[in-house]
């Protein structure tokens, strides 16, 4: 039997692996030596000050992207009330604004959770959307 990825087997079936693969057909990153999948390949973990800059600053900028968020439906939601309760035309105007920003807020929303998703999966979009029939 032949491993999956040529890259990481020395031999055949029960043979060495190359630094980073383990099992049968070394079809699996080396967790203890501080490997990770990296598409069809293992690779080398990032330093762990890396990781926790990266992880601080993704946290971060999500944190500011949910209080903005909340501030502009919040904001979009009182100017909708203006504009049903009040006949001030200037506070019609700027409803309408709001409410088209709070559209855009949510595409962007959805866009960003349906990436996450694509990305956590794993799932190769051009292979879902390939019509083609062999």
């Amino acid at each position: 039997m032949d491993c999956r990825i040529a890259s990481a087997c020395l031999g055949g079936f029960k043979s060495e692996c190359r630094e980073g693969y383990i099992g049968p057909l070394c079809d699996s990153c080396d967790g203890s030596m501080r490997y990770i999948k990296n598409g069809n390949e293992c690779a080398k973990c990032p330093a762990e000050g890396q990781s926790l800059a990266v992880s601080a600053l993704f946290m971060f900028v999500s944190f500011i992207y949910l209080v903005w968020f909340i501030k502009a439906i919040r904001t979009s939601n009182s100017y909708f009330v203006a504009q049903m309760y009040m006949k001030d035309e200037h506070a019609k105007w700027r409803a309408e604004l709001q409410i088209t920003q709070g559209m855009y807020i949510r595409l962007l929303t959805t866009y960003m959770q349906i990436i996450t998703l694509i990305n956590t999966f794993n799932i190769n979009v051009s292979e879902v959307f390939d019509f083609t029939a062999d």
